[in-house]
């Protein structure tokens, strides 16, 4: 596996050159040749809150509601399967599946492994 950083100071089109690769935005000339297999990560600067944290706990920084989430589902099937037949629980349970699925928890795991190119459990 090859890993690669773009690296340079502000305003030098890192951000557009990652972009243009990626296919977000369209570039004047030139051809850009990558492998299908290619993995590519980006994180934007723009979701950057606190310059001093990792780069490790911004990206979970961004993601911080849906692990909360991811954690309350995991509680919520523990204490069914001690009570499978509680309908607050039930409830409980469902709701939060729910939104956890619409704000795309089940893929958040996903985007990071994308930027780090690592397994992250």
């Amino acid at each position: 596996m090859i890993r690669v950083g773009v690296i340079g100071t502000i305003g030098v089109g890192k951000s557009t050159l990652i972009k243009m690769i990626m296919g977000d935005i369209e570039f004047d000339s030139g051809t850009i040749h990558k492998n299908n297999k290619a993995a590519i990560g980006y994180l934007s600067q723009d979701v950057i809150s606190d310059q001093s944290e990792t780069l490790f706990n911004e990206m979970h920084n961004v993601f911080d509601e849906l692990i909360r989430l991811d954690l309350r589902i995991k509680d919520l099937s523990h204490k069914l399967a001690i009570e499978p037949h509680n309908a607050e629980l039930l409830e409980q349970y469902s709701k939060s599946e729910h939104i956890f699925k619409i704000k795309g928890g089940y893929e958040y795991l996903y985007k990071i492994n994308l930027i780090f190119v690592t397994k992250i459990s």
